[in-house]
């Protein structure tokens, strides 16, 4: 008959329970580092340039704003995601492809692409002329940030 050494035993509990404890703590870190990515984040810079894609969303966003001509903007319901400027921020979006320009409302937070710096509403994209092509270069310059 053979004796088993408890020591091995032992170690390969401590090591099963430890990997279950840092999987556990990986999940949760890998929440807790989504949460913070979508933190809105304090504007430093004024303009930013880069690409634009439009959302062909109606109705309400996630952070609970109108989209589009429902939206009762002045603006005739142009309005855009924007990683760092407060909701209800104006910016003046320019594509610089052809020189077009729109005021939009900031009233959600994305793109979460990469390379995209605004995503714009489908009636700003008509009014910036890059509809058909789905994306654009532009530059957003803030307006007014509300606090």
């Amino acid at each position: 008959m053979q004796r088993i050494d408890c020591n091995v035993a032992d170690r390969f509990g401590a090591f099963r329970d430890g990997y279950i404890q840092g999987e556990r703590f990986l999940r949760k870190l890998s929440f807790s580092l989504a949460a913070l990515l979508t933190l809105p984040m304090p504007a430093t810079a004024e303009t930013w340039t880069g690409k634009a894609s439009y959302y062909a969303l109606k109705g309400r966003t996630a952070s609970g704003g109108q989209v589009g001509a429902h939206a009762g903007v002045k603006v005739c319901g142009h309005t855009a995601a924007h990683r760092s400027l407060p909701l209800g921020s104006t910016a003046l979006v320019t594509n610089l492809g052809n020189q077009r320009s729109v005021i939009v409302t900031i009233n959600d937070r994305g793109p979460f692409t990469g390379g995209r710096v605004i995503d714009v509403s489908r009636s700003a994209a008509d009014a910036l002329g890059f509809r058909k092509a789905g994306v654009a270069q532009v530059k957003v310059e803030a307006i007014e940030a509300m606090r």
